[in-house]
């Protein structure tokens, strides 16, 4: 599975997780469930899933003195259908009444050919069933309105989701009958859904000599695709490799399967359980271990240039991004930052580094998050891209080998 074979599957966060467990599967892990006792052995590799829409991946080498937790996540900001989604219009249409999920670029999903995805939840022989489900077939649209009925557009424009962005999914139905989720995918009594919005444009390159990519969803999922093809290809050293992909990171991590809940925790102390270590070995171990939070870095933009450091401001295709912040929205230290930039300047492995504008505020991510519940070392890195948060964003093509690596180089380091 390629880069972009992994984008265009990966439609939701729990087909990204779908998808992510099919690549470690293949190259040997085998799957736990946290409703099933744990039995783990020095020299396999492991993964466990919660709610379907993260993962725990870990491979344990036959001797080890840490932990090199590699952290990403699954999520990308869209739009989700509410518990009643379907708004019929006077009019004769139909439209998706749906909520804004995480701080996406309202504008540019419009016009755009959008798919449904995600799970429902059936009711079959008395038992409910999840299933992941999409429309492949199925394309819908939030059109614009007209410039000539709305001729501020190009002056500036507060887009309101409840207005200008619902979907039209057709017309009203000749036979009169109301549109249900049962009709809309083709099953018998959905009790319970989370359906999402997923913008249908194929990942591909672009540039005169294909030195970029573009795609919907590249925030996170390019950094998720690199992990998980580092931890499935390397083989650890002195140190057990672990993989947490967490949802919910767009709106706050809040959940019990996001970066702000315990599933790196509890998967680490069956871990702990698992190889005998007492609570003063849990310490030690956790007193050498690293974790790295993977997620991508505003690049430069040539026509945004004062939105940008004036000197620590990346490049595409200039290589890894490690992210630093005074205020700790990302963990990196001078100490983090040494570790990375160690190993990339032994391996020739190019890195630069970002600071937001001192007068532009920036984002975070999942790194702060994860380490209130274990506190470990830490870094922020990533890759640079445009367009964050738009429906098609934009990252280099080359530095994408130049993460992948240094992801192999951390997991394969030596005490």
């Amino acid at each position: 599975m390629d880069l972009f074979e992994y984008l265009r599957a990966s439609k939701t966060a729990y087909h990204a997780v779908s998808e992510t467990a099919k690549l470690l599967e293949k190259a040997g892990f085998k799957e736990l469930y946290e409703n099933e006792r744990w039995v783990v052995e020095r020299g396999k590799a492991y993964f466990v899933r919660r709610n379907s829409s993260s993962l725990f991946a870990f491979k344990i080498p036959d001797r080890f003195c840490g932990a090199v937790i590699m952290a990403t996540h699954s999520d990308s900001p869209t739009y989700k259908l509410k518990s009643k989604p379907f708004i019929k219009k006077d009019n004769g249409y139909i439209s998706l009444n749906i909520a804004g999920y995480g701080g996406m670029i309202h504008s540019t999903f419009l016009d755009r050919k959008l798919g449904l995805a995600g799970r429902i939840f059936v009711r079959e022989a008395g038992r409910v069933i999840e299933k992941l489900v999409d429309l492949p077939d199925v394309s819908i649209s939030i059109p614009n309105s007209a410039i000539h009925l709305n001729p501020e557009i190009n002056r500036g424009y507060e887009y309101k989701i409840s207005k200008d962005m619902l979907p039209i999914l057709c017309e009203s139905p000749d036979d009169g009958e109301d549109m249900s989720l049962e009709r809309l995918f083709g099953e018998s009594d959905v009790i319970g859904h989370d359906i999402f919005l997923y913008v249908k444009d194929e990942p591909g390159y672009f540039g005169v000599n294909k030195e970029f990519v573009g795609s919907p969803r590249l925030d996170n999922l390019e950094c998720s695709y690199v992990v998980a093809k580092a931890i499935a290809e390397s083989v650890p050293n002195d140190y057990i490799s672990m993989f947490a992909m967490l949802d919910n990171e767009e709106v706050g991590s809040a959940t019990r399967q996001g970066a702000d809940s315990t599933f790196i925790v509890d998967c680490m102390h069956r871990i702990y359980e698992n190889l005998g270590m007492g609570i003063e070995e849990q310490k030690i171990f956790e007193a050498k271990s690293f974790l790295v939070s993977c997620d991508n870095a505003h690049g430069l933009h040539p026509n945004y240039v004062e939105k940008s450091d004036t000197i620590n401001r990346p490049y595409l295709n200039k290589g890894v991004v490690i992210k630093h912040s005074a205020n700790g929205k990302y963990t990196t230290d001078g100490f983090s930052a040494a570790v990375i930039k160690d190993i990339c300047e032994k391996e020739g492995i190019r890195y630069q580094v970002f600071e937001n504008h001192s007068d532009v505020a920036g984002g975070s991510t999942l790194g702060n998050i994860s380490v209130r519940h274990f506190s470990i070392p830490a870094v922020d890195i990533g890759l640079a891209q445009w367009a964050m948060h738009s429906a098609f964003e934009t990252a280099g093509a080359r530095d994408i080998q130049e993460m992948d690596r240094l992801l192999k180089a951390v997991i394969e380091m030596q005490e």
